[in-house]
């Protein structure tokens, strides 16, 4: 576990990450990451066009079918 700070920089509020964490998700200094809330808290992932493509249609989905989601879920 890692405690982050979160900091005002410019007229954006910061996160900064270790250099291990950066290192473990494959990321550079200036790189775009995904910020995902899930039921377990948030996750982080590299920035990847296809992903976000395929998540932006899969939350669009489910907004579109809320109801009928929502009765197969039970």
């Amino acid at each position: 576990m890692k405690a982050l700070r979160v900091q005002r920089m410019t007229e954006q509020t910061e996160v900064g990450l270790p250099d291990e964490v950066m290192h473990r998700l494959g990321l550079v200094e200036g790189q775009r990451i995904l910020l995902i809330e899930t039921p377990y808290g948030l996750e982080l992932l590299p920035d990847d066009p296809q992903l976000t493509t395929q998540i932006m249609i899969a939350e669009l989905v489910m907004q579109e079918d809320e109801e009928v989601l929502r009765q197969l879920a039970g």
